[in-house]
């Protein structure tokens, strides 16, 4: 997977365990963690932080507008302090 604090583009896998660059597979197994969502939280230059979300079933495209949506409006409150 790309590094979101780098391209400041959002990131979904649905298929986690396949992932080639996983590196806690053994935690994935474990938990039954399927999915991946990951969206940058931008201030005013650059990227401050990164909204990481991990769930047992595949996301829906609208599962992944929401939570751009959401990550977006996060991002807008983070903006005026960063």
């Amino acid at each position: 997977m790309d590094c979101i604090l780098e391209t400041e583009k959002p990131i979904l896998v649905n298929d986690l365990v396949n992932e080639p660059k996983i590196i806690n597979l053994d935690w994935l197994i474990t938990e039954n963690v399927q999915s991946y969502a990951g969206y940058p939280l931008k201030g005013k230059d650059f990227v401050v932080g990164v909204l990481e979300i991990f769930n047992d079933i595949a996301f829906s495209p609208v599962d992944f507008e929401l939570l751009q949506r959401f990550s977006e409006r996060v991002s807008s409150e983070l903006s005026k302090w960063y």
